[in-house]
């Protein structure tokens, strides 16, 4: 396995970076994106006969993807779950025939005490919404 990093910088707002191999002579099999790097980790690709002396093809496609977020009021339980609300609080947001506008709804209406302090960034990120 070998592990790039490049530096980047995001033009657009509310997207995620997502990396593909252009050849098949590699493999991604992991990439961690912060707001400013990128590292990516890949491995030959096991399918492939190669031999000393082969050019590898190591080429990367960068993708902004829009982050178009996760409808608080929508969602699945296991889409809440699957971002940090507890199967309690999942439960009961899904069932409640409230329409949630903000967390503070949600800290009011499901008794989410901590709301604000454990979904703001998300909130702030644009991955939970309220539409």
């Amino acid at each position: 396995y070998l592990t790039y990093v490049y530096t980047y910088t995001v033009l657009v707002d509310n997207t995620n970076i997502e990396v593909s191999s252009i050849s098949d002579d590699i493999i991604v099999t992991d990439f961690i994106a912060t707001e400013s790097t990128i590292s990516i980790t890949f491995m030959l690709n096991q399918d492939k006969d190669f031999t000393d002396g082969d050019t590898v093809n190591i080429q990367f496609y960068f993708e902004a993807i829009e982050n178009t977020g996760l409808n608080i009021n929508l969602a699945t339980e296991q889409e809440l779950m699957d971002i940090g609300f507890t199967s309690t609080e999942a439960t009961n947001i899904v069932n409640s025939v409230i329409v949630f506008h903000n967390l503070a709804d949600v800290y009011i209406n499901i008794d989410v005490g901590d709301a604000i302090t454990r979904f703001e960034h998300l909130v702030n990120d644009g991955t939970l919404v309220f539409e």
